[in-house]
């Protein structure tokens, strides 16, 4: 019997004739002896998102707090986050929620209210104060003076945000104060919307002026009109105690056509009750405009009983762009993109567009495409109420940043226009609110712009009033703006969405199975139990993007933690030991600071304002002051509201900042002649360290400062040890003191008790493992828990050290923790709240908190200080920090700081919540690749000028300057572009490092260079670059580069853009069109050489040549991943293997894909036994295993994911910092590391989103995928998307209606979602999670004792009677504190 087969033959796929006689005498065959076959792996993945899209598709004024609260709502796809503009002009975040389990499609805001700036009360659009309705009345309970009490616990705001989710689901929010002092939490309003005829609801939504209706439309065949509860109504329930219904009723109408615009217009202003509806719908190609209009109290029934027919639209303004209703005649702007035009008396007849007389704007230098620019957004500002009645005015916004100021009238409708600037590029979220700053020492009201920004960052403006006014409009700035004429200020930028072409970590390692740096030089180690040695040491990879475009591309660092704003920053150009800062009246918080600082042999005074403005900062003379700046400052506080002391080294004075009340020398206080180096302050008693010789002694002085009397209290003799360290504190009334002694190189805490004068214990440090150096700082903290310390040591060598102190008579500590924070001293400061310290190390700060006994500080978060002016300028290294007693901006809620970097001073602003801090070094060019070179130790960015002519440019992540200076290849002078670069309309498609070693043992380094080309095709260029000496006064010198030498093809290749290039060794490999070149470096013949060709049916994204250079995998646009091998013996390449299923890839990336089952560890073989990752536009991300042992099989599939959005760039990297690396630092709980040198796997998302990806072995994948399954019934997890129980049928009777067993599929539910992960252990859900059925506890300890083949549960210990999965609580919390070890181990801080 005969039949026909496809097989693979030398890369192609071809038809055979077979027959049975021939399949079953066929015998395999095999190369060389035989092997054990390799199978695929088994395991799952976990995906997290680290930083957040930066997204906003709206910035919406709203008062969510009060009507004095000037908040501002940035609503992406994913999140909401709150934030308030304050008089320093920055935006402080308030609250951010992200927990809603669906998309985002619309925002709105409902409710007006007046708004109050510096005592005048502003209006919102629709603020109607003497409506005669009581329903249109809802704003009288707002009208507070501006010293009212904000919002109270029993009162809702003014406003309402109200998003629609992609379920087609109304969230209405609101702000109530949190827990926390100065914090506020979301509540959270939900109406499901039932219509299943919906789809995509909320793709048009819009709220009228008097938010008594909404609509909800999709994109055709019907809309949704809500009518809405009034707020006062809602107020009302809300003080009672009520539930809160936003929507009364819903009444839906079909439409026949695509409905391209949704609005409400304005009533007259003599019918405030009328509501009109707007409706621009599409049919058979026709446009027409669409009214309905109703009194409020209308049935909804008779309203929409018939659909109507509406008007046809001029042909230029078919399709609007945008609808911009007016407050007079029920106008409305239509603006298209040839025209602006305005419609009154939209209910009247046919409707007239009369075009706007507007000048035409020239493209901005923000704008690069070749049609003109288009208008994106626009925003009603707050007016005073008087001016609405027959006035309204306009901010319109242009995608280039071009903003136009339209006052418009009943009379004439558009009035005037006039430009107002050019600002940003301009995406939809754009927002204008009414300010209040300083101008001069006067209080003035003034306007703030909000740019969401478009490719690029967005930023905040105040802005002018327009240089020419009419008089009407004269008269409106007069009480409402700023005075005219003023210069736009920029006040601040804010991180947004722009296109990540690419993105890099600086990782050493070129591969996953590789432990070689630049050269191949060795820079991991593997210690003999599989723990790498380097794991806990060094600085941890930085990650940077390519981003945005024209002027404004950039590269961005990823930074994650607490944001610290800088207010003031001063320069003193000499080393600075201590800082200390005052205010001139304790009981004026608008009184300026004086500045006391402690530098070599003296001390210094400055003062500035009370707004902290660099230009008031001045020196104080020694003859102005009370102080004594003879000597250097050891510590300086204010003891009461006039009175400071100030301790030198040579004594201690009582004095204000006008008269010198007393002062004490150390001799007159029983400390003789030796010399005094620390001292600290504890309520009344102030204790100094005093060496003679080596003998160190602590001596504690009792004060008296209503006397302003000091006196000897107690002495403590250290006659052999050093004191490194000491500090005080009070529990229940008595004072104790802790010092640090080394003794004949051994390390042990002291404990004293001051009020009782005597030693009362030891706690020694020498059987704590790494405790090699002695600690420079001790900190005395207290946990929330009252009547507990912690005393927290920093030492030499870069650990921190806590103690848990539960009573000091006797003395009781816990067991010592250790945490390893880098290489470097680590100097501890208190922090604000209780049970929090500051860290600085190795050039970083870190704020600790949330300390556990036995763990230490369980949650340490990096601080990052930003300018708001340059967000360019790296952190500095902090060596010290004070926290301050009042807020620098009025937000009690941020954290007032007085920072010292070496030469620096900084008063800075630390804000509550951590979220990416990213840094901008500006390009002012179009990036498309980026690498990061350890040789030159830079990032060279192949970009393309605004000329569009493609160049190279070597910045340094110090400073963000260009290094680069492009040569000419025979005489080196510089030109403008190196040869086969500069050709207008180029772009490079691949940049890419070629380290070579050559048989003698040298090595070369190399950049290529591959474009996409002209005519000719693209072209791969080899550069040569040098580091040159720095010039005088320069840290680093410019990097010189030229065009070594031109890849050419053959003759009989098609020209084609180059897409991809790699190296290996001697090799080139590179991707034309469809072809694959090879081309090979020939050390005797001096030469390149070029082999020949291979068709691979499609051009190549990326390529990669594995180790030992016969094999390459390929990812084929359209396509997906192929396996290409080609021996040295001239054999033609042949094709492997393949994905069997055809994806739109974007990237590629290998991983580890077997590990030692004993030591945890991935195993290197030849060929690699990766897991290849490969990302497509799908937003998915699938892990693929080549089968080596059976060429011409395809690729199997491991795992799926589905993400929030689709992976540009996979990478791998160690970008861990030092306690989350410490955390890791054992192989545990079924991780498996993604390469030998334990990098971690980040994915760069297409809208700014950084995702990392985690290997897990089935045990842990099970336990953590049975969590996510269960997770879907909480509505504390899912508030709004969750599956109630009784949906799902689960009664006592049924039981398997809903099974939440993991189930190996190899597809998507391999995937567990970190995210989740991370929610159930800020919310401790597991006990809820659990407790709702006894078998899923049954279960969730089932796999918990299967972790690891049972060692972290072997050592459990209970009964039958003892029931775990309902009754045994001692043995249930075993098992919880077990998963949340788990959880806490694999969701470990990232950046």
């Amino acid at each position: 019997m005969a039949f026909q087969s496809h097989v693979l033959e030398n890369g192609q796929w071809v038809t055979r004739d077979s027959n049975l006689v021939d399949l079953l005498n066929k015998t395999s065959t095999t190369r060389g002896s035989p092997r054990q076959v390799r199978r695929a792996p088994r395991c799952g993945i976990m995906t997290r998102t680290v930083v957040q899209s930066p997204v906003a598709h709206w910035v919406l004024s709203v008062r969510l707090r009060s009507s004095q609260h000037n908040d501002v709502a940035f609503v992406g796809d994913h999140y909401v986050q709150i934030a308030e503009l304050r008089r320093d002009g920055q935006l402080h975040n308030i609250s951010r929620k992200c927990d809603f389990g669906s998309r985002i499609r619309n925002a709105n805001v409902i409710g007006s209210s007046p708004v109050v700036v510096n005592g005048e009360k502003y209006a919102t659009a629709g603020f109607h104060p003497d409506a005669a309705d009581d329903d249109l009345g809802d704003i009288e309970p707002y009208l507070s003076s501006p010293t009212s009490p904000a919002l109270g616990a029993s009162t809702l705001p003014p406003q309402l945000l109200l998003v629609v989710l992609e379920t087609g689901d109304c969230v209405f929010l609101f702000l109530r104060p949190g827990d926390e002092p100065g914090s506020f939490d979301f509540v959270a309003l939900q109406e499901h919307v039932h219509s299943s005829r919906l789809v995509r609801p909320g793709f048009h939504l819009a709220v009228d002026p008097s938010s008594r209706f909404a609509v909800q439309a999709c994109a055709r065949n019907m809309f949704i009109v809500h009518e809405l509860n009034s707020v006062r109504r809602l107020n009302d329930s809300y003080t009672r105690g009520l539930p809160l219904k936003p929507i009364l009723s819903s009444r839906p109408r079909t439409v026949n056509g695509v409905i391209h615009a949704v609005e409400f217009l304005y009533p007259r202003s003599q019918d405030p009750q009328h509501i009109i509806l707007l409706l621009i719908v599409v049919k058979d190609g026709v446009s027409r405009m669409i009214t309905y209009d109703w009194m409020l109290g209308d049935d909804l029934r008779e309203v929409f009983a018939r659909e109507k027919n509406g008007h046809a639209l001029p042909p230029q303004h078919e399709m609007p762009l945008m609808i911009i209703p007016l407050t007079v005649r029920s106008a409305f702007f239509a603006v298209s993109e040839g025209e602006v035009a305005y419609c009154a008396d939209a209910l009247q007849g046919s409707p007239s567009f009369e075009p706007c007389d507007i000048n035409r704007f020239p493209p901005s230098e923000f704008y690069t495409a070749d049609d003109p620019p288009l208008w994106t957004a626009w925003s009603r500002p707050p007016r005073l109420y008087p001016y609405h009645r027959d006035r309204d005015f306009i901010y319109m916004a242009r995608e280039d940043g071009v903003v136009i100021y339209l006052e418009c009238d009943s009379d004439d409708i558009l009035g005037a226009s006039f430009y107002h600037g050019t600002f940003c590029s301009v995406s939809t979220a754009f927002a204008s609110l009414a300010d209040e700053f300083h101008d001069g020492e006067a209080l003035v009201n003034g306007e703030t712009l909000v740019f969401g920004g478009d490719s690029g960052q967005g930023g905040v403006w105040r802005a002018s009033s327009p240089a020419k006014m009419s008089p009407q409009l004269e008269q409106i700035v007069n009480n409402c703006q700023a005075s005219p004429r003023k210069v736009i200020t920029k006040l601040c930028r804010i991180p947004n969405w722009a296109p990540a072409v690419d993105f890099v970590t600086t990782a050493e390692s070129s591969r996953w199975d590789s432990s070689d740096g630049v050269g191949g030089t060795s820079i991991r180690g593997q210690r003999q139990d599989g723990q790498d040695r380097s794991s806990l040491e060094g600085i941890a990879d930085s990650v940077y993007a390519a981003a945005g475009r024209a002027k404004d591309s950039s590269i961005v660092e990823f930074r994650y933690g607490l944001q610290a704003n800088i207010g003031i920053e001063l320069d003193l150009g000499t080393l600075i030991r201590r800082c200390f800062m005052f205010q001139d009246n304790a009981l004026d918080l608008d009184s300026g600071y004086h500045l006391l600082l402690s530098v070599a042999g003296r001390s210094a005074l400055l003062s500035f304002d009370s707004r902290f403005t660099a230009t008031s900062v001045r020196d104080v003379d020694q003859d102005q002051v009370f102080f004594d700046l003879s000597s250097p400052t050891l510590l300086a506080a204010r003891v009461d509201d006039e009175t400071i002391l100030q301790v030198t080294e040579k004594g201690s004075e009582f004095a204000s900042l006008s008269t010198r009340l007393s002062r004490f020398l150390f001799p007159s206080l029983g400390l003789g002649n030796a010399n005094v180096s620390d001292a600290t302050l504890e309520g009344d008693v102030l204790a100094v360290i005093s060496h003679t010789g080596s003998s160190f002694q602590l001596h504690t002085i009792k004060l008296n400062a209503r006397d302003l009397q000091a006196q000897h209290h107690y002495t403590t003799d250290f006659p052999e040890a050093e004191v490194t360290s000491f500090s005080l504190c009070t529990l229940s009334g008595q004072i104790y003191a802790a010092a640090c002694l080394c003794l004949d190189k051994a390390v042990h805490l002291e404990f004293y008790s001051i009020t009782g004068q005597k030693r009362i214990g030891t706690v020694s440090l020498e059987e704590c493992e790494f405790a090699t150096e002695p600690p420079t700082s001790l900190v005395f903290v207290f946990e929330k828990t009252a009547g507990k310390a912690v005393l927290v040591a920093g030492s030499r060598d870069g650990l921190v050290a806590t103690v848990g102190i539960s009573t000091f008579e006797p003395l009781q500590t816990g067991a010592v923790s250790l945490s390893r924070m880098g290489s470097m001293p680590v100097h501890v400061y208190s922090g604000r709240k209780a049970g929090e310290v500051f860290l600085c190390c190795d050039s970083r700060l870190v704020l600790a908190s949330n300390f556990l006994e036995g763990h230490g500080f369980t949650l340490k978060q990096s601080v990052w200080t930003v300018d708001a002016e340059d967000s360019s300028k790296p952190s500095p290294a902090i060596t010290s920090v004070t926290v301050l007693p009042n807020s620098l901006s009025g937000n009690e809620a941020n954290t007032p700081l007085l920072l010292l970097a070496t030469d620096h001073v900084l008063l800075a602003e630390l804000q509550s919540q951590a979220g990416p801090v990213q840094r901008h070094l500006p390009l002012g060019s179009t990036p498309h690749k980026v690498l990061y070179s350890h040789v030159l130790k830079c990032l060279v960015v192949g970009t393309q000028t605004i000329r569009e002519q493609t160049t190279l440019m070597f910045i340094d992540p110090e400073t963000g300057q260009d290094l680069g200076v492009s040569a000419n290849g025979q005489t080196k002078h510089e030109v403008p572009f190196i040869s086969g670069l500069g050709v207008s309309g180029d772009r490079i498609l691949s940049l890419e490092e070629w380290h070579v070693r050559s048989d003698y043992g040298h090595d070369h380094y190399y950049l290529l260079v591959s474009t996409r080309g002209h005519q000719n095709g693209g072209k791969i260029i080899i550069v040569s670059a040098v580091q040159e000496k720095p010039e005088p006064g320069q840290k680093r010198g410019k990097i010189r580069f030229w065009t070594r030498y031109k890849l050419k093809r053959s003759e009989g290749d098609p020209p084609g853009p180059i897409s991809a290039v790699t190296t290996s060794g001697h090799k080139i490999q590179s991707s034309m069109g469809a072809l694959i070149l090879y081309h090979e470096l020939d050390e005797g013949q001096k030469k390149i050489t070029q082999a020949p060709s291979q068709e691979i049916g499609g051009p190549a994204w990326k390529l990669s040549i594995l180790p030992g250079g016969s094999r390459t995998l390929a990812l084929i646009k359209g396509d997906s991943l192929r396996v290409l091998e080609k021996n040295d013996d001239d054999q033609e390449p042949t094709m492997t293997h393949m994905d069997g299923t055809t994806r739109s890839v974007m990237d590629m990336l290998e991983v580890a894909g077997a590990w030692d089952e004993a030591l945890s560890t991935p195993i290197v073989s030849d060929p690699p036994q990766s897991i290849v990752l490969v990302s497509d536009q799908n937003c998915n991300v699938t892990g693929l295993w080549i089968p080596w042992d059976n060429p011409g099989q395809d690729c199997e599939v491991l795992f799926e994911t589905d993400l929030p959005s689709s992976v540009r760039r996979l990478r791998l990297g160690r970008v861990l910092p030092t306690w989350s690396r410490e955390r890791r630092r054992e192989r545990k709980f079924g991780l498996l590391p993604a390469s030998v040198d334990g990098s971690e796997i980040l994915g760069m998302g297409i809208d700014g989103s950084m995702q990392h990806f985690t290997l897990l072995d089935l045990s842990v994948w099970r336990l953590l995928r049975f969590v996510q399954n269960i997770s879907e019934t909480s509505p504390e997890l899912y508030p709004f998307t969750y599956l109630p129980l009784e949906d799902m049928g689960m009664d006592e009777d049924d039981t398997d209606a809903f099974d939440p067993t993991p189930v190996v599929d190899r597809g998507l539910e391999m995937q567990v979602d970190g995210d989740l992960m991370q929610r159930c252990l800020e919310k401790r859900a597991l006990e809820g999670l659990m407790t709702k059925r006894e078998e899923w506890m049954g279960m969730f300890v089932e796999y918990l004792d299967r972790l690891d083949n049972g060692r972290w549960t072997k050592d459990f210990s209970g009964d039958e009677d003892n029931d775990i999965g309902m009754d045994g609580d001692g043995l249930r919390r075993r098992y919880f504190d077990l998963a949340y070890d788990i959880l806490e181990y694999f969701l470990v801080p990232v950046l």
